[in-house]
This record gives C-alpha cells, sequence and structure tokens, in this order.
C-alpha cells in the first residue's frame, strides 16, 4: 500500500469529507442570499456509498484523518446512524475522527459522539454577540452555540477548536474578545483570514491579513509561538500564563500549500484536490463506484487526478474571478 503523492512529493494522509450541503445557518462568507435562495440540494452520497469509499481511503489509501464537514453535517437526515458505522471502521483501523460544524444543532449528540470516540470538534463561532452572530448566520443562535462548546468540554472530547473567519468591518473588533474567550474558557480560538468563493461577496476591502490580527492581540497579550506538526494549517500560539491558545489560519497572506496533506470529498461525491480546484479538475468518485468500478480503477483514478494539484493556488484577486465551488458545496 503506498502513499497517496502529488508530483511535489507531498503525502496526503487526510480526507476532508462533506456529508450535505445543506446548513441551517446563512452565513454571509458561505453565498450571498440571492443565490443561497436558488440553491439547490445536491445528489448526496448515501450512508453505504460514503462508509464504501472512506474504507477505502483508510484502508488502501493510507489515510489517518477523517473529518467531517457540511454544509452543516448535522443537518444530514439520520446522521448519527452512519456516525455509528464510523466508530465500528474507527475503532477496527485507527483513523483520527474530528468533525466541523456550526454547533446549533450539536449539544444533542455530544454524549453519543463522545461514545463513538470523535476525537476533535471544530465549532464555527463568528461572533460572540448575540446581534452581530444574528447578522452574520441571519439566525438567532448564539447561546445554542455557548452551550454546546461548554458541554463539550464538560464531557472531556479530546481536542475543541473555535473558528472564527475575521472580515474587516464586519467582526474584527471582537478579535480582543474572543482572545479573552480562549483565556476564560481554556479554549483555542483560530482566526481564520476571509477566503474568496464563488458569488461570497469577498473583497480586499472586507480582508484583514494574518499580520494585522496578531497585531491586535499583541497590543494587550503576550503570545508565545507553539511549534507542532509540519503539515498543520494553523500558527498557533500560547497566551502567556494561561491555559488558553490563538491559532491563525492565513491561507491567502501567507499560503501553507507546500505541506498540504488534504483532499477532499464533496457531497455530490467529487473529490478535489485542492479547496481551490476548478470543477474540470475534480473527480467523481460517485461515477465510478455506481458503475462497479474496481479498486485498482479507483486508485489509478485517484492518483492520476492528484497529478493535477497545483503547487500552491492562485492569488486572492484571481480567485475571487474564479468560478470554483461555493463554500457550502466544498466543505471547507
Amino acid at each position: 500500500m503506498k502513499q497517496l503523492n502529488d508530483t511535489y512529493g507531498r503525502v496526503h494522509n487526510y480526507l476532508r469529507v462533506s456529508l450535505t450541503d445543506a446548513c441551517n445557518l446563512h452565513c454571509v462568507y458561505c453565498a450571498p442570499a440571492e443565490q443561497r435562495k436558488n440553491f439547490l440540494r445536491a445528489n448526496v452520497l448515501t450512508d453505504e456509498e460514503l462508509i464504501t469509499l472512506i474504507t477505502f481511503f483508510v484502508r488502501e489509501l493510507r489515510i489517518e484523518k477523517i473529518r467531517l464537514t457540511g454544509g452543516e453535517p448535522f443537518a444530514r437526515k439520520n446522521i448519527m446512524k452512519l456516525m455509528a458505522q464510523l466508530a465500528d471502521l474507527k475503532q477496527q483501523t485507527g483513523f483520527h475522527l474530528g468533525i466541523t460544524t456550526n454547533g446549533t444543532l450539536l449539544a444533542p449528540h455530544l454524549k453519543e459522539l463522545k461514545t463513538f470516540g470523535v476525537d476533535s470538534l471544530n465549532i464555527s463561532l463568528d461572533s460572540l454577540e448575540r446581534e452581530n452572530f444574528r447578522t452574520i448566520t441571519k439566525q438567532d443562535s448564539l447561546q445554542k452555540v455557548l452551550d454546546a462548546v461548554f458541554e463539550a468540554q464538560r464531557l472531556g472530547f479530546p481536542l475543541i477548536k473555535i473558528n472564527m473567519v475575521v472580515m474587516r468591518g464586519v467582526n474584527d473588533h471582537e478579535l480582543l474578545n474572543f482572545a479573552q474567550f480562549a483565556l476564560t474558557h481554556h479554549l483555542n480560538v483560530r482566526f481564520i483570514e476571509f477566503m474568496p468563493f464563488t458569488d461570497n461577496d469577498w473583497s480586499n476591502n472586507k480582508f484583514i491579513s494574518y499580520k494585522e490580527m496578531i497585531t491586535v492581540l499583541q497590543s494587550r497579550y503576550s503570545l508565545i509561538p507553539l511549534h507542532g506538526d509540519k503539515n498543520a494549517v494553523s500558527k498557533d500560539f500560547m497566551i502567556e500564563g494561561t491555559n488558553g491558545t490563538v491559532s491563525f489560519i492565513s491561507s491567502m497572506s501567507e499560503h501553507f500549500c507546500d505541506g498540504c496533506s488534504r483532499l477532499r470529498l464533496t457531497a455530490d461525491g467529487k473529490m478535489k484536490i485542492c479547496l481551490f480546484s476548478l470543477p474540470q479538475h475534480d473527480l467523481d468518485l460517485k461515477k465510478l463506484l455506481r458503475s462497479h468500478s474496481s479498486p485498482q480503477q479507483f486508485e489509478e483514478a485517484i492518483r492520476a487526478a492528484l497529478k493535477l494539484k497545483w503547487k500552491q493556488h492562485p492569488e486572492p484577486e484571481i480567485l475571487a474571478e474564479m468560478k470554483n465551488h461555493s463554500m457550502l458545496a466544498i466543505g471547507g
């Protein structure tokens, strides 16, 4: 069983799996309202197809980490039935299992997710202010998210991360409040640069870079660099004298393409070799699956697709003009 390498020698051992392109929130950085109302649900993979594909990636292609995303993964019908099957596979093979969620539907499932062995939770939280949260997400659900975060902590999940997409003039005034949140609750808060996707209204005026963010935080806090996995997407810091940590995902201003180890499976069964890759470069795994392709044909197709991966993604201004996918369809 050989590693999944691209033409630049990068080893791919991490698969992000979008379970659905449905979401109960309408965050401004995913897609604008005028597109959202016309958004059609994709022909998503069945539970059986998902398990078949994930099993193949884990057993045959040395994928070591699976992260479930959306849309909102808990908007998928009967998701806990799928989670039970993934838990069985995880017990057999030992892969790392993570979930990225907006947190609004999470709390009722936390006890069961803990028994299933979920290793990490990434919870999106773009504002700590009720009205600003409602402005960004179009829902008054801040307290539901906070309740889920604190319940996950109480249950002892091994790793909980808070994701904040930072947008100038929208929520950048909350940077220090989020650092205090990390400090007070002994959490990791990740500040994410605003990324351009199809019709998500990205502009330079709304973009705030990692260097600007860290300058704001260093005006109040002393940040100690942490050094972890060489393929990590984030720059991590401990807030001196506390158990709180902050991280920065500088995907636009300082890309981390050189260490990229990720592949993505969309809800409708397309494998994306890069977060920003064009639709014509996607590999239709659902089509291969439903045409009863052999394991060898699967592996050959995946390795051939991986050869098309860019050394690095284009600059933000170019990405903003490209028609790739909405964030809802990709899953981040």
